[in-house]
């Protein structure tokens, strides 16, 4: 009776260190792929701006480099 109790209580307590590690390994995946799946769009979202403004900004400094000159010019 003492020795069915302890060994039920024995396997109790390693299936909860079981599940805990479980746990444990199934958080760390799981911000492992929140982490990598945030970059990956960050950089996504990095490259579209590039692509959509890139082109708009690059004129855009042209514009200012050459009114900037245009300035220097007249003095």
């Amino acid at each position: 009776m003492t020795v069915d109790l302890r060994r039920a209580l024995m396997t109790r307590a390693k299936n909860q260190r079981d599940q805990s590690l479980i746990n444990k390994v199934r958080y760390s995946m799981q911000t492992y792929y929140c982490g990598l799946v945030a970059m990956v769009v960050a950089k996504g979202r990095l490259w579209l701006m590039g692509m959509l403004f890139g082109s708009r900004l690059h004129s855009r400094q042209l514009d200012l480099s050459g009114s900037l000159s245009m300035i220097k010019s007249y003095d």
